[in-house]
């Protein structure tokens, strides 16, 4: 019987047990047909065989299932059991199976907390990748979609889309691993397949030269905090330029790292290394250092929070975060007079300490005294025998680089 609403309407149900009403429709699939109960329900059911078993899937009842939905729905199942996927089970492996987005939870919970980038890989994952893709199952992923979308990201912000491609094919191999795939769609995915029409190799990694020349070193130092963004975050800055160390080591510097006129910064702050450094004061960072300590004197009575003796406080008696730094120089570049560089934009926070290690070769500067000062480790089995720490030399290099500086800043 071709089965149509109109005649399913008007068919009655059975004295005993059920019926099975095959659809004749030329679209209707082997197996597609009409079960008519007892007590007057109707229903459409699909008839198939799946790996040597009978298998019968209850599609929907009529009439809130049409007879053309029903026979569509059902040649699609029929197309997914060629495909060796048993629609059946598709309902029940969906709630054994977790979406992509409960895998980032649990990826980031066993794996990211733990890390110093833990914020910057969780932002990447939650407001970037699952948006698009969490509520999704991982194994219907494919690979071509996951590319199309870094290569958007790329368009926009190649270096984010490097770093968001790296952390995407960890969640996958998270995946892997717990068998809920059986492949990683991403796998193959390389960087250099990552093309945009804008940009030759958007996902190559780019090494970042910028320093300041002697005119925007006299533009930032000389600037007036009244202008724009707070003393304690230029001072900030400055302690950058002067000590050459990272922008979170220098913004989180705290009075119990100081003694004398050296700072020691902990292995838990250091950046990459992970190993304690002793970086020599010179007189110029003493100076930045004192400045500080007055400003914050001077700021106390405004502030209702209890000191935890951090040397560059925010408003909340914390240390500043470097993106804080970094957020401070974009929003002043005109007053710093940045100058726009072709490749590498306006001048950043780390790009202080690139001119630091810059002016520490200019002034003559042994290129391993230099390395160590601005926190560099000996490489290969260098590190292993050689344990001198060259404390005199760096000092002396900080010295000469602070004498330089002045010099500079001091030009008309």
């Amino acid at each position: 019987m071709k089965l149509t609403d109109r005649i399913i309407a008007g068919l009655q149900q059975p004295e005993k047990s059920q019926k099975f009403i095959f659809d004749s429709h030329k679209d209707a699939p082997t197996g597609f047909a009409l079960r008519i109960t007892k007590a007057g329900g109707k229903a459409f059911i699909l008839n198939y065989k799946h790996a040597g078993f009978d298998r019968r899937k209850t599609i929907g009842a009529f009439p809130t299932w049409s007879a053309s939905a029903a026979r569509e729905y059902a040649r699609k199942c029929v197309q997914k059991v060629n495909q060796g996927v048993d629609p059946f089970l598709e309902k029940e492996r969906a709630t054994i199976d977790p979406k992509l987005s409960k895998i980032i939870d649990e990826f980031i919970a066993e794996h990211v907390v733990t890390l110093k980038s833990s914020k910057t890989v969780t932002a990447y994952l939650k407001n970037d990748f699952e948006p698009v893709f969490g509520r999704r199952l991982p194994k219907d992923i494919s690979r071509r979609e996951v590319s199309d979308f870094i290569t958007k990201k790329a368009s926009i912000a190649p270096s984010s889309a490097r770093q968001l491609l790296i952390y995407v094919k960890k969640v996958f191999e998270f995946a892997l691993d717990c068998d809920y795939i059986e492949s990683s769609p991403v796998l193959t995915i390389k960087p250099n397949s990552i093309k945009s029409p804008y940009i030759k190799n958007p996902l190559a990694q780019r090494k970042r030269l910028r320093f300041l020349d002697e005119d925007e070193l006299k533009s930032f130092w000389n600037y007036n905090p009244d202008i724009g963004l707070t003393k304690l975050v230029h001072l900030a800055l400055k302690f950058i330029l002067v000590t050459g160390q990272r922008p979170n080591e220098c913004s989180g510097l705290n009075r119990k790292e100081i003694k004398g006129d050296t700072w020691t910064i902990p292995a838990a702050r250091r950046g990459k290394n992970e190993v304690e450094m002793r970086v020599p004061l010179s007189r110029l960072a003493l100076e930045i250092i004192n400045d500080a300590q007055l400003e914050n004197e001077r700021l106390m009575p405004k502030t209702d929070f209890i000191s935890a003796g951090f040397i560059f406080n925010n408003s909340r008696g914390a240390a500043p975060h470097a993106s804080t730094l970094a957020k401070a120089v974009k929003r002043n570049v005109k007053v710093f007079k940045s100058k726009f560089h072709p490749e590498f934009g306006y001048w950043r926070p780390h790009d202080l300490r690139r001119t630091c290690r810059t002016g520490l070769s200019q002034i003559g500067v042994g290129t391993q005294v230099a390395e160590l000062a601005i926190g560099h480790q000996k490489r290969g089995i260098i590190y292993n025998y050689d344990q001198f720490e060259f404390e005199d030399a760096k000092r002396d290099a900080f010295n000469k680089w602070a004498d330089h500086l002045l010099e500079i800043i001091s030009k008309p």
